[in-house]
């Protein structure tokens, strides 16, 4: 048995819960997102749309990716295709994006994390 992520059914399911809730109409939704950066959609092709749809109603949407020893390309597979997607440029004030190295201390956490909210 072997364990996965499939990051673009956690996205849909925020946009699912916002839309039926309506809650864009009255709430200001913040979506922080912590992960290993693995996606067994390697391109993004599913998570992308989602992603691109809560960009629409979020004041702000937060990504870590804590790198592991898994990956030997060097980047996991949701830095690259976000980075290539070229949303970071697009809507720097929406999305963020702060990757952890293996070797990160607290103190990085908390500057990582002061990063994606300010």
């Amino acid at each position: 048995m072997a364990g996965g992520t499939k990051v673009a059914s956690a996205y849909r399911l925020v946009n699912r819960l916002v839309k039926n809730e309506n809650l864009e109409r009255d709430y200001n939704i913040y979506v922080f997102h912590g992960t290993d950066g693995d996606d067994w959609d390697t391109r993004g092709e599913e998570a992308l749309p989602e992603l691109r749809k809560m960009l629409s109603y979020a004041a702000r949407v937060g990504i870590t990716v804590a790198e592991n020893n898994f990956n030997p390309q060097g980047r996991s597979d949701l830095e690259r295709y976000i980075t290539k997607s070229g949303l970071l440029e697009e809507k720097p004030s929406l999305l963020r994006l702060d990757v952890l190295d293996r070797d990160s201390d607290e103190s990085r956490l908390i500057e990582g994390i002061r990063a994606l909210i300010s």
